[in-house]
């Protein structure tokens, strides 16, 4: 592609970006909220802008439906809108849109968008704005993010994409660029974009560190302000809410919409990433997707751990080399995480692995659509919640990089989940619907010799501690 073809098709993309982008956020004639990365990269731009921050790229991978794209739409707005710089100094390129163009590289793109359309302000100070979407299509991107960094100090640029991007990471990449995992919404993020409910506490914070201390007064003393103060806003039963945002609420693509399209918009997500996130991490025949469909629907409605690797394949009738690559493909998109038993390297061996949905709205969606959350509600909400607990947890776990290990409990009649903390406490958790029962835990606390243990119930409407139990709502732990 000629340089006067790129230049054609970044003018009309600068000249028609305002008003696409306006038009994409209004909604309902009403824009869409702002969730808590906006605000921290809308503090990186305002630095930068005031020549402070050195931080000047940023790589946000996530699944698809979390909002990358409407954090990039909401950041260019704010450049746009509040910032008053100029159309033609802020590039929203959407890579899906391009990926089909002979000979497509993004760097072309850049450079004839920095150096002939801002060439007044090619090796000046003025600072230019680049957000890429769907990052994944550029074969390149690694190159073009370092030398994006080495050539343009006045140039901040945003890469979003799919989770393929944390395999494509380089180390050049990571020493120049600040990565920003999106992961779905908390129930904190969920109540504040639905009700305008402001919980200004960092719940992540607080419940992380409540769980390795086992001190409990300063969430105690927060989640009572918040019952008597922000939960008013609400006006309706926090629980019934809670239940709802399980079902329906923690992929910010469905906010709006009503069950039946939420429902629909969720598979319709989850298939894109069995149709093409796969292929970026590793081709895989037509026939062997289809066996994808299965694994995911299996591994959907049955309780997590239920069945080993040979046992799902004679149930989807294909080899077990087969399932252990789909798993491995399908762990690398995050549409499903693993979390392994707790023991030695040779019991982890011969125990079949747990696997979860990282949005537990996904793992619903294939519930309702199946029909299965009408047989049990009971039952499956309790497994709901349980993959609810163990995403909040492995997320809690990834982003504060510590080597807090979480695990689950094969023993019979076992807890839920482990974690075992830097100092080689263990700490057991429970996750309970329609009980508060102390014998579990307290079995696990004596066997494992803990000091406490943690049980997290829909029946528990405060925090409390009893002895060596830590008592938590659902709704509280959902926070995080």
């Amino acid at each position: 592609m000629d340089e006067l073809e790129i230049r054609s098709t970044l003018i009309n993309n600068i000249n028609t970006s305002n008003s696409l982008i306006s038009n994409n956020l209004n909604h309902d004639y009403k824009y869409l909220k702002e969730r808590n990365l906006y605000f921290e990269l809308k503090e990186y731009i305002d630095e930068f802008l005031d020549s402070c921050n050195p931080n000047r790229s940023f790589i946000i991978p996530g699944i698809r439906g979390v909002g990358k794209t409407t954090l990039l739409y909401q950041l260019y707005k704010y450049l746009h809108d509040e910032k008053n710089i100029e159309e033609n100094r802020i590039l929203f390129l959407d890579l899906n849109r391009l990926k089909h163009k002979p000979d497509f590289n993004l760097l072309d793109y850049l450079d004839v968008f920095i150096k002939d359309i801002n060439d007044e302000y090619y090796l000046t100070d003025m600072p230019i704005f680049i957000l890429i979407d769907e990052t994944q299509y550029a074969k390149d991107w690694n190159l073009t993010a370092k030398t994006m960094y080495d050539e343009n100090s006045n140039v901040l640029i945003i890469f979003t994409g799919s989770n393929a991007l944390n395999l494509e990471l380089t180390a050049d990449t990571l020493r120049r660029s600040l990565k920003k995992q999106m992961y779905p919404l908390n129930f904190s993020e969920y109540m504040e974009l639905n009700y305008n409910v402001n919980i200004t506490y960092d719940f992540t914070d607080i419940i992380f560190e409540m769980l390795i201390t086992g001190h409990i007064n300063e969430i105690e003393k927060i989640e009572k302000k918040l019952q008597l103060n922000e939960y008013k806003i609400l006006k309706h039963n926090v629980k019934k809410e809670f239940e709802y945002f399980l079902e329906y609420g923690d992929l910010p693509v469905t906010i709006l919409k009503n069950k039946i399209d939420s429902i629909q918009t969720t598979l319709e997500v989850s298939d894109k990433i069995i149709e093409t996130d796969m292929d970026l991490i590793s081709s895989i025949k037509s026939e062997t997707r289809l066996k994808a469909y299965e694994l995911i629907l299996l591994l959907a409605t049955v309780k997590p751990g239920e069945m080993a690797v040979n046992k799902i394949a004679n149930n989807i009738q294909t080899s077990t080399k087969t399932i252990e690559n789909l798993l491995k493909i399908l762990k690398k998109t995050e549409l499903i995480f693993p979390i392994e038993i707790y023991g030695s390297p040779s019991k982890q061996s011969r125990t079949p692995t747990k696997y979860y949905f990282l949005s537990t709205q996904s793992k619903a969606a294939f519930f309702l659509s199946e029909g299965d959350l009408s047989r049990d509600t009971r039952q499956s909400l309790g497994i709901l919640a349980e993959n609810m607990v163990a995403s909040t947890l492995h997320r809690i776990k990834e982003t504060k990089k510590n080597k807090t290990g979480i695990y689950y409990d094969s023993r019979k009649g076992g807890v839920d989940f482990i974690i075992t903390t830097m100092n080689g406490n263990v700490i057991p958790i429970e996750v309970g619907i329609g009980k508060k029962n102390k014998k579990q835990i307290t079995k696990a606390i004596n066997y494992y010799k803990s000091d406490y243990g943690v049980v997290i119930s829909n029946k528990t409407d405060f925090i409390t501690k009893e002895d060596k139990i830590i008592f938590i709502p659902l709704s509280t732990f959902g926070l995080a």
